[in-house]
């Protein structure tokens, strides 16, 4: 995604219709005149107006926060490579988007956003040939099975593990289906919604951490990712 600015011709066109103005009137305007004319010049460039201007694609966006920790363009695949649960692992490195198949029924989508915080957004698809959406157990195994086979090999997962199975069972049972829940875990926040569409069943997660100086970046080596391709739009699914 571009960002884009307003141009340094903004304001100097700006400055320099207010000096012709000031040098074919300054005859008719008191020098308490002057200052009022200064400082509607300074409130206009001061406005929405300087600090975005059009994108090429019709969009007004905002110039990009200076005080990110984690810059979101580092940000990289989370499914190791060697991972043997996943298959047909695809990485898109502009919109940071993740996609993999536990099964031929098993669909899982993954997007990441960063700057104060690092969000990942876990989005699970079950096909309804081999889970009832009537049956709530079934969730409940099909989410904690998705975390365990997607931390594959991350010791740090294993420290928590028993405690967000447990706060999340609590969660689920007073919230049930369809209805937004979280829960906090250490530096992490847990936001769920379990949900069925279609008569498939939809399991949603966005795992929300506060980004502390100095972590290291989420995410594997690029050269390590045989599912990593680039800006390739076209390999998109």
């Amino acid at each position: 995604m571009r960002i884009a600015f307003s141009s340094p011709g903004h304001s100097y066109t700006g400055i320099a219709l207010y000096w012709f103005f000031v040098q074919h009137h300054l005859h008719r305007i008191s020098f308490s005149g002057l200052g009022f004319l200064g400082l509607l010049l300074f409130a206009w460039l001061a406005t929405p107006w300087a600090c975005f201007a059009q994108a090429p694609d019709g969009v007004f966006r905002k110039a990009p926060n200076r005080n990110c920790r984690l810059d979101e363009n580092a940000l990289g695949p989370l499914i190791d490579p060697d991972n043997p649960f996943f298959y047909g692992h695809y990485f898109d490195e502009r919109t940071k988007t993740e996609i993999a198949r536990l099964s031929p029924e098993r669909r899982l989508k993954i997007n990441q956003a960063a700057c104060q915080h690092h969000q990942v957004t876990l989005r699970l698809t079950v096909d309804r040939s081999i889970a009832d959406p009537e049956d709530l157990n079934s969730y409940t195994i099909e989410l904690f099975n998705l975390m365990n086979r997607l931390h594959w090999g991350d010791p740090e997962y294993d420290t928590y593990r028993e405690e967000f199975e447990t706060k999340f069972i609590q969660a689920y049972r007073r919230n049930g289906l369809t209805k937004l829940f979280n829960f906090p875990l250490a530096d992490r926040t847990f936001i769920c919604l379990l949900d069925h569409v279609q008569g498939d069943i939809t399991i949603k997660v966005d795992i929300v951490k506060y980004v502390v100086d100095g972590i290291v970046t989420p995410g594997i080596e690029r050269y390590k990712d045989d599912g990593y391709f680039g800006t390739r739009t076209d390999q998109r699914r």
